[in-house]
């Protein structure tokens, strides 16, 4: 078994790679940061990673740096891996707040700020209002904090982790063929779901999600523990490497805060036969059969 990082740091992204017209770029940072630019390598050795919008535009998740180097270069098109598509109320507002700044030209929306904690204080200060307000339950544990064990076919093992609280998640899916039947008709977008799982044959297994993340009302979703997510890696800066075809989620573990202040964290039971496991009252009650539930979590094989 190979811990993620184990094929050698500094590989590029080059599966799929294709060039994407620079004024089609939509930043999700509001800006750049100045001790990054000067390190970064270029999008040519290290394809920023987009996913689609409805607009015909694409929107950054990995790579705002790199696009901003561009952009000051003049460059015309920018090297892209485009990932599967999210279906994200917050995310369109933000694309619509930097195409307000800079009509035609997303990316020159940008702002230039010296380092990591000035980047986070202009990305609050802007999309904060777009931001859901944080919810802890009263009656039963909230989770506030989810851990993913990713394992790849060749054994390399990934770790990437969720923010419910933050993020809205209410619950996530592994399997979206197998969950999708448990869902009451019309309950779960089905269109949405298998878009934002994505398939073998459009896209990199590097972009290929290993699990869906659903917000609490089930309408919001997001492609989620794949390998170019860097965001959300465990292991801070972790080193580059490539992989063959999708991950599948090995195990599952959670921080769970209590109304009484006491704390649990643990492995849920998860096996290969699970499809999905949720914590939210309103997607369990988009149920077809209700009593699926165990404690705080719904979880079914």
């Amino acid at each position: 078994m190979k811990t993620s990082g184990s094929k050698g740091k500094g590989q590029s992204k080059s599966h799929h790679a294709i060039l994407i017209p620079i004024e089609k770029l939509v930043p999700h940072e509001s800006s750049a940061c100045e001790t990054r630019v000067k390190v970064v390598p270029s999008h040519r050795d290290n394809p920023i990673v987009v996913k689609p919008l409805d607009n015909g535009q694409f929107y950054i998740i990995d790579g705002t740096n790199r696009a901003y180097n561009a952009l000051k270069n003049d460059e015309k098109e920018v090297s892209c891996v485009i990932a599967t598509p999210d279906y994200s109320s917050r995310y369109t507002k933000i694309a619509e707040l930097r195409n307000r700044k800079s009509e035609g030209f997303p990316l020159k929306s940008l702002g230039f700020v010296a380092d990591d904690k000035a980047r986070q204080h202009e990305f609050f200060l802007e999309t904060d209002g777009f931001s859901p307000r944080p919810h802890v339950r009263s009656n039963q544990g909230t989770v506030v904090k989810a851990y993913f064990e990713i394992e790849y076919p060749d054994g390399t093992i990934d770790q990437q982790f969720s923010l419910p609280l933050k993020g809205n998640i209410g619950g996530v899916i592994l399997n979206p063929s197998k969950a999708i039947e448990y869902f009451k008709k019309n309950e779960i977008n089905e269109s949405h779901l298998f878009n934002a799982w994505g398939d073998e044959k459009s896209y990199s297994p590097n972009v290929l999600p290993s699990y869906i993340e659903l917000s609490n009302d089930g309408y919001d979703m997001w492609a989620a523990g794949f390998n170019y997510r860097q965001a959300f890696k465990v292991q801070e800066d972790p080193p580059q490497f490539d992989v063959s075809a999708r991950g599948k989620v090995a195990s599952i573990s959670v921080f769970v805060l209590y109304p009484n202040g006491l704390t649990w964290e643990g492995k849920l039971p998860v096996n290969e036969e699970t499809s999905m496991v949720i914590w939210s009252d309103i997607l369990a009650n988009k149920l077809a059969d209700t009593n699926i539930k165990s404690g705080y979590v719904h979880s079914e094989n």
